[in-house]
């Protein structure tokens, strides 16, 4: 994962107040053009338990032979998107003033299945092990949502993998 362990730069980063505190983030695309994605990293005051969220993202200079599905444009990587992901993060267990190790959230484009009446789903797929999950939503329901993956011994490190599902 990038920018792992050094505190980020104020030259490098942009300030974001989040509850009447200030916490400095950045995006870090130096995968994007093999993985498309980008990581967008939040550095709490202090050098608090810093979270890193894996954001799909593509570059259409970078690859302009294809395009991508209708249902892979997220949202840009802007403030309000940074806030909210930091809410998700916080709401899966993220403690920015504590001293522990980097949180990471990655960001799953799902696919909303049902219609009205019925139980609906959005289905994805883990980004660390493959495994397929399908979670409950109700009908209409808006993005995102938040998940995890408990297939822990699936995984490196042998945690479970939090996502922010979108659709």
């Amino acid at each position: 994962m990038p920018l792992v362990d050094m505190a980020l730069s104020k030259r490098n980063s942009k300030p974001i107040t989040i509850d009447d505190v200030e916490f400095r983030w950045a995006v870090s695309a130096r995968s994007q053009a093999v993985t498309e994605m980008v990581t967008v990293v939040v550095q709490p005051p202090d050098n608090g338990c810093r979270l890193a969220v894996t954001v799909p993202c593509r570059d259409y200079w970078l690859n302009i032979q294809s395009p991508p599905a209708a249902s892979y444009n997220i949202h840009a990587v802007t403030p309000g998107f940074v806030r909210r992901i930091t809410d998700d993060a916080r709401a899966l267990g993220w403690q920015p003033f504590s001293s522990g190790p980097q949180f990471t959230v990655s960001c799953v484009v799902a696919e909303a299945r049902g219609n009205a009446g019925e139980t609906c789903h959005a289905c994805w797929q883990c980004p660390d092990c493959d495994h397929w999950y399908s979670d409950d939503i109700e009908f209409g329901e808006q993005p995102p949502l938040m998940s995890s993956c408990g297939r822990s011994k699936h995984h490196s490190g042998g945690r479970s993998t939090n996502v922010i599902l979108f659709w």
